[in-house]
């Protein structure tokens, strides 16, 4: 029998082989190692000539990644070998170095959207492999602040100097950046973590207003893209629409007069901004994405993105949208939606059944999805749709989360909802606010469903009276908490909020829990053993609170610390529709103008049923968003000051409806139209070229600006107005055009109301204006006067228009004559009816070859008239029925050597014609509203009376000013559109086509 000797020689292979014995216990492997080395030396072949294993001195080296979301991770050893991973955990290097020589792990490019780097990667290798090479990874991307006029701000988060890669192109493929629209790079553009860049609309050669997306590149990596607008800088209102009535073009600039406040960044519906321990506010993160709708619910999706519950127009087609998906870098998931229908009316509520109360006003505001919870990967919608994805769903869909698809579950049919506004899911149940049929009609109430079984819980059927709706619920550990309109929840008095037992469904007496709201309940946050409370409302517990009041969650009892003091305005009573909470801070959202009691609380200025608003001298300017202190409601100086869309009533909607927090990020959801970035007062210049606001013509007045022109290096403005700068000029004002400042010595004030100066135009060293006043300068004059174009003094001129009751005269000059409009029978001791003729100069005396007979005869001079004049023609336009005894359309024409009235004749469905311009043959006519010429606001009338079918550009809403000048036509209004593009007060447009240029 002979003798067999195991002889054992590492190679490589053995040594995986043992790792595996080590690891799972296998015995086989260890022998299997032995019998592959034994009797094999290192330069032996085996039995198919491979030759041995490796040297005995001969090492691996491996280690592990960590914290790698993607895939394609390469990592380099020694310049020689790369490995590719596609997930963390353990790696090993095939390539075996010798005892002595050095290695060294590098990584040769990371995921799309991950910066890695290497630690313990380099040394001397020993006598032993290598295994404690650690790779980690971390997010590598970048966020644009949008903002600032013709400016966005690149900021990295991620580690290493990186180049930054930039196009217009949402899509762009990063790696081949040149075939990306409008692409380019900047060398060295960050330094690392937390660096910024700003980039100039001029640098990035593209209009204004464009989105622009970025990346950032470093050696080893592209970071997740953002996206930014390179923002105009719009006029923004928060207490109603933007209304331009004034425009005057310099040589470079374009001025702008009207009734505004600030100026900001249009966007619409959904706005992420920075939270309140970023150290930013007032820019935007990731700006761009048009979302033509109300956001009422935003929740984080998990990934960087957001989840928008609401009801939304989709862009170039009918449908209508109730859930839409918001990626990280700020743009729209087109594949991820859920359509709903217009059933033709808000709710299907029985005849016999009082309309809800506290339900929204408004465009859109009674479709869609009303609330939305997220729970294992599901979310639930809730509203008052009957359609979802064409499938039928009773006012209540459940939807996969990651793909947008409607799921078969149909959790609306055990409850049978006639309209659901609340949602809130606690541990597997789903509770559910709304209304429900009863016998008596339509109720309010509350229901709940087993989310495993499907099934109505049977406890949870709960009635609340007075046909009021639950808006808001929450839990805790014990208690469901319910916010709306009622006064009584399953026979137990409540005044609007309820807590309610979670194990038994009763509901607590105001005894045990003590909270009792004046109004209405929208909004709720449990934080820190307090419960936050929003609304509507002016009285907690009894005592003032305006819309916003926190108790103790245990007994209801109110905070008598805890008061932001919230302002409404002279219409609208503050509201809060949205709260959050977030370590020591409280964000609130909604409909309000101020916040704070410095100085004291302020009256309320109405009685408390009206609830309007408090005093306006305490406090901090916060509009519709603040963040205030969870202990003492102190308000924090972060801003992102929003407006909103402005209804057909005029009143405001609630511009915040939503708040959802992800990190230091904060996404604001509602009606909001714009976030203020740049205060300006009633006026603002922009540069002709570009459409980009200057940012050093900072003049201000504390009224709307209702008349520009332009002299030289002076620009003269009326309206109605006591101070400009911060100094008494009442009614008409010089500004230096150059900077904005006051033409020193210059003063001319001008007594009247409403519309004080109307036009105006320099003739001869004077400045000639007409409009509603009675003096100028303390001296009588009734709608027609001259000042000196140096200092303001008074000239003789003086029409003596007498009896134009207190109407706006209008004004033109045209072949040496000066033209009037208005209400009035007598001018200069003349019979002259509602139009004249009178010399430039002098007193101002009447043209007596100059008589339009019977002259315009309006309706109503309450509409003042407006004028302009071409080619011996004078057109007047307003009120108009007659004119010299021939019937007229609201547009009339006169001769201007004679009065003789002309052929022309246009015909308008409307009386307000607010705006009048020539242009080369044509007149230009802006009107109210898009009633008026033919279904238009703004038109071009030809010769003959007929409006050309050529020129048709689309403002959605009024046009009150229009201004000619070198090929372009401005127009200002009321409008926030023009041809479907924004354009918001004012917009510019290409004279021939009528394509809107910027």
């Amino acid at each position: 029998m002979s003798n067999h000797h195991l002889i054992f020689r590492e190679t490589s292979q053995s040594r995986s082989l043992i790792r595996a014995a080590a690891l799972g216990g296998l015995l086989p492997a260890i022998l299997l190692a032995g019998c592959l080395a034994d009797g094999m030396d290192a330069d032996d072949e085996d039995a198919d000539g491979l030759p041995g294993g490796p040297e005995e001195d001969s090492y691996l080296v491996g280690g592990v990644v960590e914290d790698m979301s993607g895939a394609g991770l390469l990592l380099t050893l020694n310049d020689q070998e790369t490995l590719t991973l596609d997930a963390p955990g353990s790696f090993q290097f095939d390539s075996e170095i010798e005892e002595g020589e050095s290695y060294s792990v590098t990584v040769t490019s990371a995921p799309d959207g991950e910066a890695c780097q290497v630690d313990n990667g380099s040394g001397m290798i020993a006598d032993q492999d290598i295994d404690d090479v650690l790779v980690s990874c971390e997010d590598f991307t970048v966020i644009g602040l949008s903002g600032q006029p013709g400016t966005v701000t690149v900021h990295q988060i991620g580690p290493g100097e990186a180049d930054l890669l930039y196009s217009s192109d949402p899509d762009c493929d990063w790696h081949n950046l040149g075939q990306c629209a409008d692409s380019g790079v900047i060398q060295d553009a960050t330094a690392g973590d937390g660096d910024e860049m700003a980039l100039e609309l001029e640098a990035l050669g593209v209009e204004a207003g464009t989105v622009m997306h970025f990346a950032l590149q470093t050696d080893t990596s592209i970071s997740a893209p953002g996206s930014g607008v390179l923002s105009a800088g719009k006029p923004i209102s928060f207490d109603g629409n933007v209304w331009i009535e004034a425009l005057e073009t310099g040589e470079e600039r374009l001025y702008v007069g009207g009734n505004f406040q600030w100026i900001g960044l249009q966007q619409s519906a959904a706005l992420l901004v920075p939270g309140v321990d970023s150290g930013t506010s007032g820019l935007a993160i990731n700006a761009g994405q048009d979302l033509d709708g109300i956001v009422r619910r935003a929740i984080p999706d998990g990934e960087g993105g957001w989840y928008l519950a609401g009801i939304f127009r989709a862009p170039d087609s009918d449908d209508l949208h109730m859930l839409q998906r918001l990626d990280a870098s700020g743009r729209l998931d087109p594949d991820f939606q859920v359509t709903t229908e217009d059933s033709g009316g808000p709710v299907s509520i029985p005849a016999n059944a009082p309309a809800p109360a506290g339900m929204p006003d408004g465009d859109l505001v009674n479709m869609g999805a009303y609330d939305a919870e997220l729970h294992d990967g599901t979310l639930y919608l809730g509203g008052p749709f009957e359609i979802a994805n064409g499938e039928p769903r009773a006012q209540l869909a459940a939807v996969n989360a990651e793909t947008g698809e409607l799921l078969s579950d149909n959790p609306g049919e055990a409850l049978s909802p006639l309209i659901v506004s609340a949602l809130h899911i606690h541990e597997d149940k789903l509770f559910v606010g709304g209304g429900f049929a009863h016998p008596d009609g339509f109720k309010g109430g509350l229901k709940a469903i087993d989310l495993n079984s499907g099934d109505e819980l049977p406890d949870w059927n709960l009635t609340s009276e007075n046909t009021g709706l639950i808006h808001h619920l929450l839990s805790d550990n014990n208690r469901l908490y319910a916010g709306g309109m009622f006064d009584e929840i399953d026979g137990v008095s409540r005044q609007n909020i309820a807590a309610i037992e979670l194990e038994s469904a009763n509901v607590l007496s105001e005894a045990d829990w003590a909270t009792a709201v004046s109004g209405q309940v929208r909004a709720m946050a449990n934080h820190h053993g307090r419960l936050y409370i929003g609304g509507t409302f002016h009285a907690v517990n009894g005592e003032q609170r305006m819309s916003a009041a926190s108790v103790a969650i245990g007994d209801g009892t109110l905070d008598g610390n805890w008061d932001p003091g919230l302002y409404g305005d002279s219409i609208d009573p503050p509201t809060v529709r949205a709260i959050a909470a977030h370590d020591d801070h409280i964000y609130l959202g909604g409909h309000f103008h101020r916040l704070g009691h410095d100085g004291g609380p302020g009256p309320l200025s109405s009685t408390d049923e009206g609830n309007k608003t408090q005093g306006d001298d305490n406090g901090h300017d916060r509009h519709n968003i603040a963040v205030v202190d969870r202990v003492d409601a102190e308000p924090h100086e972060w801003r992102a000051d929003v407006a909103g869309e402005v209804l057909d009533s005029g009143l405001v909607n609630v511009p915040v409806e939503a708040i959802g927090l992800d990190g230091d990020r904060v996404l604001l959801g509602g009606t909001l139209t714009a976030l203020a970035t740049d205060k300006r007062e009633n006026l603002a210049a922009y540069d002709l070229d570009t459409g980009v606001l200057d940012p050093d013509w900072r003049p201000s007045t504390n009224g709307a600006v209702h008349e520009l022109l332009l002299d030289g290096d002076r620009l003269f403005m009326g309206g109605p107005f006591s101070e400009v700068n911060g100094e008494d000029h009442n009614g008409m004002a010089a500004l230096q055009a150059s900077d904005g400042e006051l033409v020193d010595g210059w003063q001319a004030d001008v007594s009247g109301s409403g519309r004080p100066v109307r036009d105006m135009f320099v003739h001869e060293g004077s400045l000639y204006f007409s409009g509603r006043f009675r003096a100028v300068n303390s001296v009588d004059r009734e709608g027609a006067a001259a000042v000196s174009v140096q200092d303001g003094s008074l000239q003789s001129w003086d029409p003596q228009i007498s009896d134009h009751n207190n109407t706006a005269v209008a004004m033109t000059y045209h072949n040496d004559r000066i033209f009037l409009a208005g209400e009035f029978n007598e001018v200069g001791g003349q019979t002259r009816n509602n139009i004249v003729a009178v010399e430039p100069g002098g007193d101002g005396d009447v043209v007596t070859g100059w008589d339009a007979g019977d002259g315009p005869v309006a309706s109503s001079f309450s509409q003042e008239q407006r004028l302009a004049a071409a080619d011996g023609v004078v057109y007047v336009a307003g009120n108009i029925e007659q004119a010299d005894g021939e019937d007229r359309d609201h547009f009339a024409a006169f001769n201007a050597d004679n009065g003789d009235l002309e052929d022309w004749a246009p015909e308008s469905s409307r009386r307000f014609i607010w705006a009048l311009a020539v242009d080369g043959d044509r007149i230009l006519a802006g009107a109210r509203r898009i009633t008026a010429l033919d279904g238009r606001s703004l038109a071009a009338i030809d010769g003959d009376g007929g409006l050309d079918s050529e020129w048709t550009p689309e403002p959605d809403d009024s046009v009150s000013v229009i201004h000619v000048n070198e090929g372009r036509v401005y127009v200002g209004g009321m409008f926030s559109r023009i041809n479907g593009e924004s354009a918001v007060g004012f917009g510019v447009l290409d004279r021939e086509s009528g394509e809107l240029i910027w």
